[in-house]
């Protein structure tokens, strides 16, 4: 990013996770009159970020700042690791899933769906019968 802004190009735009290892986040950078315009803009009420979105990059950037090695950054820290290091560590794995174990009619992942949505397999009552 640096680099580009560098070579002269006036504005910028990256995403906050993948470069900083932070918060899920667009960030722009580049000349201020065109930050401005970006800022002001009527679409940016759509997009304003959060206060915990802010206080989790402020909290990354900070880390950055005392530690240019990123060694406070999880994921600077994995992409350091050599790679032998990281295929003789065990794999992680996910608890596993019980079915029906949701409660309430609502999930947080894909609202208030009824049980027959498209992600899910149809019972054998709710095929048509032939």
């Amino acid at each position: 990013m640096r680099g580009a802004l560098d070579a002269g190009v006036d504005l910028v735009c990256f995403s906050g996770d993948k470069l900083l290892g932070g918060p899920q986040c667009g960030i722009v950078a580049g000349r201020a009159d065109l930050i401005e315009r970006v800022r002001t803009h009527p679409v940016m009420r759509m997009l304003r970020p959060g206060k915990l979105q802010l206080l989790a990059l402020e909290a990354t950037l900070r880390a950055w700042e005392r530690d240019p090695a990123g060694g406070e950054i999880p994921a600077a820290a994995a992409l350091r690791r050599p790679g032998a290091e990281l295929r003789a560590a065990p794999p992680r794995r996910r608890a596993p899933r019980r079915r029906g174990s949701r409660t309430g009619s609502a999930s947080a992942s894909t609202g208030s769906r009824s049980r027959s949505s498209r992600w899910t397999r149809p019972r054998a009552a709710d095929r048509p019968r032939t």
